[in-house]
């Protein structure tokens, strides 16, 4: 895939597409034209585009958490989680 993409001169991105309540996430070749190109490390960045904001979409980006922060954090989520299912089980054997 990455080679793919830089045969497009293109790069390999992942992005989530929100729209009407549906939620998508892909891997994706994105060209020098797209906002996501100049993505690098754990840089993270949201588009806005909107009725206001559609030629030219809204663009915060800023510093990602990195793979340390994240991953503990999904950890954190996932038992957070796992301890509230239990709890509502525990709830329905009694």
């Amino acid at each position: 895939m990455r080679d793919a993409a830089k045969q497009k001169n293109g790069v390999l991105r992942f992005l989530a597409v929100i729209e009407k309540n549906k939620t998508t996430v892909s891997l994706q070749t994105v060209d020098a034209q797209n906002p996501f190109y100049s993505l690098s490390g754990s840089d993270n960045m949201i588009v806005f585009h909107t009725a206001r904001y559609n030629e030219r979409p809204l663009v915060v980006k800023g510093p990602g958490a990195g793979a340390e922060v994240t991953a503990r954090c999904v950890c954190r989520n996932h038992l957070g989680r796992s301890i509230e299912i239990a709890a509502a089980l525990k709830k329905i054997a009694h």
